[in-house]
């Protein structure tokens, strides 16, 4: 992760977009584990007002207000459009496949594991507009 955030600063990463989805606590876990990541992490929450590497951070709670998984599906799919549409990537047609994929990976999944390949479906369609 170290090596993969130098190369976004030193330009070895130009017009590279990465996701992780990770638990609660891991970003600050590593920068008090290995202090020369934690130099670089830098963590910004709830704000867009510097877009880069890290850019954004999102706690689970901002996307996880609603109790039905339809819900969290519309307020995922609202979320992943701001974000495409901030980064200047094509949003025609993606509202509808996001909620068309999101559905399926609903009506696959029972319980409150859904979120976690609802999540990474999202991600994916999301990054092939970019």
């Amino acid at each position: 992760m170290r090596r993969m955030i130098d190369g976004c600063s030193n330009g070895l990463l130009t017009g590279t977009i990465v996701v992780f989805a990770v638990l609660p606590g891991f970003l600050e876990n590593c920068a008090m584990n290995y202090p020369a990541l934690g130099q670089r992490l830098q963590i910004v929450r709830d704000g867009f007002q510097n877009p880069s590497w890290r850019w954004p951070v999102l706690p689970v709670q901002a996307l996880n207000t609603a109790r039905k998984p339809e819900d969290f599906l519309q307020k995922a799919v609202e979320r992943y459009l701001e974000i495409v549409k901030t980064l200047g990537g094509n949003i025609e047609g993606l509202k509808e496949k996001l909620l068309q994929n999101g559905q399926s990976v609903i009506e696959r999944n029972v319980g409150a594991g859904y979120r976690r390949e609802l999540v990474k479906v999202l991600a994916n369609i999301s990054l092939e507009r970019l």
